[in-house]
């Protein structure tokens, strides 16, 4: 399952300088690192593009594989993603 991550966005000003919209498509869908980040087993953080030339969005992906219906894993996993992204503090994404 996969959720748009509201008002977060990634910005490369070396890419956007750069006019480089192939380079900033070419983010999409990698993983995103983050201070606190510690390997989830049942969701993710993304680069979405959508905003030109140096501009990602943010989305998370629940993996519907892990988080079973009726066992409370997915109100857990809303929580996590939750608590994760209010404390968001971004060490890498595009380069």
């Amino acid at each position: 399952m996969e959720f748009e991550a509201g008002g977060l966005r990634f910005k490369s000003d070396k890419l956007a300088a750069k006019r480089d919209q192939g380079q900033t498509d070419a983010c999409k869908g990698h993983s995103v690192r983050y201070k606190g980040d510690s390997p989830a087993t049942n969701w993710g953080l993304t680069a979405d593009v959508g905003g030109g030339p140096g501009l990602l969005n943010a989305e998370y992906l629940l993996n519907g594989k892990l988080i079973k219906v009726g066992t409370g894993d997915l109100k857990k996993a809303a929580a996590t993603v939750q608590d994760a992204l209010v404390g968001l503090h971004v060490c890498c994404c595009v380069r």
